[in-house]
């Protein structure tokens, strides 16, 4: 257990705190745990679930768009639950903005998702799954290797447009000489998107994470041991998918397939093609592959979670 002080007290009252915290804790972790995290569960009826999927969306994404693929993936032939988490900036039924938006909320934030729905898995002896898209695949990748001493967090993984190697141009975002409550307009979906725009202070916090995953050592240890299945697009305006697969290949991760997804046949105007999460995103044929491929790929890790259909 956690806490999180928030005093500008002395320092003597501060160090008090931090003692009886150790006490009645038995842990010297300070690190702010804060409310628990948003989350919309599909189905929100499964009492006993055979296994769970944690879902995270996209930067500015609605995390309501992630609920198409729960509801392929979660259904009552397989009788998995699957979980869409909200990071903070994203909320739909609120004012909150992206204005305050930063690394350790989100980090804290998957953190906790993880926890619970792992706690869930061992005590139900279940398996737990990750999907993550883009900005969701960047913090599900770090949520997997944010315990080298547990080297598998998942039993599977799939990452759809990962925002762990952004396209060179991306990258000045950070850098530019304005505050982090300007926000930059969006060139997503009106339909799609969160805010109407992404502000500084979250590109920052992205990029915060995409410098960690990319700095972290021996990941063959721990992301490379979980079954992972990358979905990349070579038209993708944002994602590189050569330095993505190359950086696969660079840090071993011989667990990790990577799975190219081209011709979308959109139905929206515009037309993004970093976005991938649902038919009218992609066309019916591109989103009949990726779901059948996840289907996939969850059932070489834990076969009864293939659907009757595919029988």
């Amino acid at each position: 257990m956690t806490v999180l002080i928030k005093t500008a007290q002395s320092g003597r009252r501060l160090a008090l705190l931090s003692i009886l915290t150790v006490l009645l804790t038995g842990s010297a972790d300070t690190q702010a745990m804060g409310p628990a995290p948003k989350v919309l569960h599909y189905p929100e009826t499964a009492i006993e679930p055979r296994g769970n999927i944690l879902l995270i969306h996209g930067l500015n994404l609605k995390p309501s768009k992630m609920l198409p693929l729960a509801q392929r993936l979660c259904t009552p032939s397989n009788g998995l639950q699957c979980t869409i988490l909200t990071l903070s900036g994203h909320e739909e039924d609120t004012s909150e903005t992206m204005d305050g938006a930063d690394a350790e909320t989100w980090k804290t934030e998957t953190f906790e998702a993880i926890q619970s729905l792992r706690s869930k898995a061992i005590a139900t002896r279940t398996p737990l799954f990750l999907v993550g898209y883009s900005l969701g695949g960047l913090m599900g990748t770090w949520g997997a290797q944010s315990r080298p001493e547990d080297n598998k967090i998942f039993d599977a993984m799939v990452l759809i447009a990962p925002a762990i190697f952004p396209k060179w141009y991306t990258r000045i975002t950070p850098y530019l000489p304005l505050p982090d409550h300007f926000h930059l307009p969006s060139k997503n979906h009106p339909e799609y998107r969160a805010n109407p725009g992404t502000s500084l202070a979250a590109y920052r916090a992205m990029f915060t994470v995409i410098n960690e995953v990319q700095s972290q050592k021996n990941l063959d240890q721990t992301l490379g041991k979980t079954p992972t299945l990358v979905f990349l697009n070579p038209r993708d305006e944002l994602v590189s998918e050569d330095r993505t697969a190359s950086w696969i290949k660079k840090v071993r991760l011989t667990s990790w397939t990577s799975e190219l997804i081209d011709g979308l046949t959109s139905s929206l105007t515009p037309h993004y093609q970093h976005l991938m999460v649902d038919e009218a995103s992609m066309g019916a044929h591109a989103w009949e592959s990726l779901i059948g491929k996840i289907e996939n790929h969850f059932a070489a890790a834990v076969p009864f979670t293939r659907t009757s259909t595919e029988d």
